[in-house]
């Protein structure tokens, strides 16, 4: 942009600007000639502005408006540009969402307008608040799931106090059997995990084994009556 260009818009931003503010601005710019034309000085001078400017091929002094400019470009790159009012409108988009909508690291997620224009301090406020109520939800949630787990956990013990009791009084059970009848026909599951099925299908066996025993018959087999 040429000097003419720069003071123009540099006039339209002043104003702006002191719509919304009653400080005045230093303005702090690069060595371009736009900047240190006579028309952009004479700008300032009008408005009782002063002009600050960085050390030639020092950047960095003017970080911010560098990052700035970083962030329009590439807001720009999906963007094909085909005549000014169209760069006019993508612009004002880019300032709208940087300033309204962008959430900042540096202004604690806030956006600009909300931080500089708003109230801050409430809005913090409000967030925490929303944190800390979300913090008791979940630790009240955590606390059901862990009655649940508990809950599971002694009922899941008590079924393997039952299973274990079970297992005692069928072994019991077959080594009385064994006692009496002196017969290898007793029927055993390999797995020591017995579950109501299988302990009634062992009994039912073992008495079909003693009533055919008595009855002089041969027992049948085992895979076909115990199925574990």
């Amino acid at each position: 942009m040429d000097a003419d260009s720069v003071s123009m818009e540099a006039q339209t931003e002043i104003e702006k600007l002191r719509m919304d503010s009653i400080a005045d601005p230093v303005i702090q710019s690069d060595n371009g000639s736009s900047f240190i034309a006579m028309e952009f000085r004479t700008v300032l001078r009008e408005n009782h502005l002063a002009q600050k400017l960085i050390r030639p091929h020092t950047p960095e002094q003017n970080g911010i408006v560098e990052r700035a400019n970083k962030t329009v470009r590439e807001s720009l790159v999906p963007v094909i540009l085909t005549d000014y009012e169209q760069a006019k409108y993508e612009m004002s988009r880019i300032i709208e969402h940087y300033n309204k909508r962008r959430r900042h690291s540096s202004l604690n997620y806030l956006t600009p307008i909300q931080y500089y224009r708003g109230n801050p301090e409430e809005l913090l406020r409000i967030r925490e608040s929303k944190i800390e109520r979300a913090r008791v939800l979940r630790n009240e949630r955590e606390v059901k799931r862990q009655e649940v787990y508990h809950n599971s956990f002694r009922k899941l013990s008590r079924i393997e106090r039952n299973s274990t009791s079970l297992r005692w009084e069928i072994e019991r059970t077959f080594s009385i059997l064994e006692e009496i009848m002196k017969s290898e026909d007793i029927c055993y599951v390999k797995k020591r995990n017995y579950d109501t099925a299988t302990c009634l299908k062992i009994i039912a066996y073992n008495l079909m084994v003693i009533s055919n025993i008595d009855l002089g018959e041969k027992a049948r087999a085992i895979n076909k009556i115990v199925v574990c």
